[in-house]
Order: structure tokens, then C-alpha cells, then sequence
């Protein structure tokens, strides 16, 4: 199976107790807000909604979003829609572009 953050690794299917996910998903959300803090400094979102929409953007659904992180999907659907209204826009496909035009903009140090 495909890692969820990183496509070109493989890692396998409940290989990991649930106790592992959480600390992986811990570490994860850590090194994302340094990303954070650096790549979208002036964003409106915070650090949980962006690790949300790189997901997004890299294919994940809102499902396998919420299994990695742990969560429930309705939390992850309660996100998006709090990202969608921070940001005024209504699709999926305007925020992957939101997030692409960002990187493609130069705000990657």
C-alpha cells in the first residue's frame, strides 16, 4: 500500500498498531507546521486544515484522510468546509489550485 503523505513510499496495510498511526501521524502534523510556518506564512489556514489540503491536493480522499489522522470523517468534512469558507471558494478543484498556485508563486523558501 501506498504511504498517505508520501506517495512514493510503500508501507504495509495495518502493518502499524494504533498506537504507531497516532505517533506517525503526530510526527507528521509536526514537521507540516514547520512546512507551514515557512512555505505559507500569510495563510489564513491553520497548520491541521494545510496538512488537510496537501492530502487533498496529492489525491487523498476525505476518508483515507481521516483514517490516517485518526479522526472521523465528518471532522475532516468539517475542516474542508471551514477551509473552503476561510479561503471563499466552493470546490475541490479551487482549493488544489489555491494550494498549487501558492507553491508555483514562489512562497516555497
Amino acid at each position: 500500500m501506498k504511504s498517505l503523505l508520501f506517495p512514493d513510499m510503500i508501507v504495509e496495510k495495518d502493518s502499524a498498531s494504533k498506537t504507531d498511526k497516532a505517533l506517525q501521524s503526530e510526527f507528521y502534523q509536526r514537521h507540516l507546521e514547520h512546512i507551514h510556518k515557512e512555505w505559507f506564512g500569510d495563510s489564513r489556514l491553520s497548520s491541521r486544515e494545510l496538512f488537510i489540503v496537501r492530502l487533498i491536493a496529492i489525491g487523498r480522499l476525505p476518508k483515507q484522510i481521516a483514517d490516517f489522522l485518526n479522526l472521523s470523517p465528518k471532522t475532516i468534512n468539517t475542516h474542508l468546509k471551514n477551509i473552503y469558507n476561510k479561503l471563499g471558494i466552493h470546490k475541490q478543484t479551487e482549493l488544489v489550485t489555491w494550494y498549487y498556485t501558492r507553491l508555483l508563486n514562489g512562497n516555497v523558501k
